[in-house]
């Protein structure tokens, strides 16, 4: 521990690696507490219908992306030149004009969604989600030039102000009574609004440009076109694959089974974890490792890394009912044997992580993409298939066989692009 801490406090890729890790996972787990806490007070059905809602919010925020964050970040952290700038605020102008387009279009469909699709009373959730999902767009695209720009700090402190806000919030609409999924949906969307603002502020970001041109824009744009070919695939696959079933089980089921399944699926959530710090450790390590000797360690333990991350999350299932009883309350136990499969699910998609590492190094962005379509389109095809037929139990099966089809893909495609980086 002692040997950690000193390489850590020498090498500063290491200290922002750390900082940046420590936001994203104290962000994300904090983020599920919250979302744990209005499962319990909010109960299945209203829950449920807050899920909707939120699921929804979550689908728009990548789409609004279009993996234009990640092909910003990736060009501002590679150049230096002064294009920077007017890239910076070029795509300020395109998220911007997306998040008008998603608003737009979300306000016109927004009643058929709610009757036809999702089966709810009112399409408010609906609204809101669409709204919300304006607010967070802009705050990850803050977030993704304060990383580019080498604020590892500030973004850290970013992710947790909203997450620890979220937490506020909802203890507040508790003490005041007026905890509802509309006002939750609402709070999901004020929270990283406010702490986009306060950093923007701070760090004073200049995102508006006034004076911009329609031919600079369009060649900014040109700049990240070739990286957004697939990370547009990557991020909005992504969004589908990890929030789709539960609109599929409000069209197929009701709330209050909506309300059941998800709870199951935040606390599996809360699990995955483990995968998520185990994948932002491995990025750094495995970009190091450029000889056939380093690839071949780095697989041996990757392989055992894998192994005894899957039984680590499979030991928890004989405690699923306790694990739902503490949290999310009795009124939830229906739901003890889905998530015993949504755990298993967990489990195949930690085993995952030391291998998506690869492509990384590999510079096979392709694989996101890939791996994404055949997350969401199996996820789906076996939801509609199994859902029918065995309640949430069968989302729940449907995303084993999802999570186990994507282990089975990564770890031959891994096979290949080792083959094909040894050539090169």
């Amino acid at each position: 521990m002692k040997a950690l801490l000193k390489k850590l406090s020498e090498s500063e890729g290491l200290k922002s690696s750390a900082i940046v890790t420590f936001g994203n996972l104290g962000g994300t787990a904090i983020s599920a507490i919250a979302l744990i806490i209005l499962s319990r007070f909010l109960g299945p059905d209203l829950f449920g219908v807050f899920s909707v809602g939120f699921s929804l919010l979550l689908i728009l925020n990548r789409a609004g992306d279009l993996g234009i964050n990640l092909a910003t970040q990736r060009y501002l952290a590679s150049k230096d030149n002064p294009q920077k700038q007017t890239l910076i605020q070029s795509v300020f102008v395109i998220k911007t004009f997306i998040s008008l387009l998603i608003l737009g279009f979300g306000l016109f469909f927004s009643n058929y969604l709610a009757t036809h699709f999702l089966h709810l009373e009112n399409s408010l959730i609906i609204k809101f989600a669409f709204l919300s999902s304006v607010a967070v767009i802009y705050f990850e695209y803050v977030n993704t030039i304060i990383q580019s720009l080498q604020y590892f700090t500030s973004f850290a402190v970013s992710i947790l102000i909203q997450a620890l806000l979220k937490i506020l919030g909802v203890f507040t609409m508790i003490v005041f009574s007026f905890l509802s999924p509309a006002n939750s949906v609402i709070l999901y969307g004020l929270t990283p609004l406010i702490s986009g603002l306060v950093i923007s502020f701070t760090k004073k970001l200049d995102l508006l440009n006034l004076s911009l041109t329609k031919k600079i824009i369009i060649t900014d744009l040109k700049i990240i076109a070739p990286t957004i070919k697939w990370t547009s695939l990557a991020v909005i696959a992504a969004a589908l694959a990890d929030n789709i079933d539960v609109l599929i089980v409000q069209n197929l089921l009701n709330s209050t089974q909506t309300g059941i399944f998800s709870a199951g699926v935040r606390l599996a959530t809360f699990v995955s974890l483990i995968g998520l710090s185990i994948g932002i450790v491995l990025n750094i390590r495995v970009a190091k490792y450029t000889t056939k000797n380093h690839l071949d360690k780095y697989l041996a333990k990757a392989k055992w890394l894998a192994l005894l991350s899957f039984f680590a999350i499979l030991l928890l299932t004989p405690f699923s009912r306790l694990m739902l009883l503490l949290t999310a309350g009795s009124s939830y136990l229906e739901g003890t044997a889905t998530l015993v499969l949504l755990l298993i699910s967990t489990a195949f998609l930690t085993a995952t992580a030391p291998y998506v590492s690869l492509f990384f190094l590999y510079d096979k962005p392709q694989y996101f993409a890939i791996s994404g379509i055949l997350t969401a389109l199996i996820l789906i095809i076996s939801d509609f298939f199994l859902i029918n037929s065995f309640g949430i139990l069968g989302a729940g099966y449907a995303r084993i066989i999802t999570r186990a089809s994507v282990l089975v893909f990564t770890l031959i495609y891994a096979k290949t692009s080792y083959k094909q980086h040894l050539k090169l």
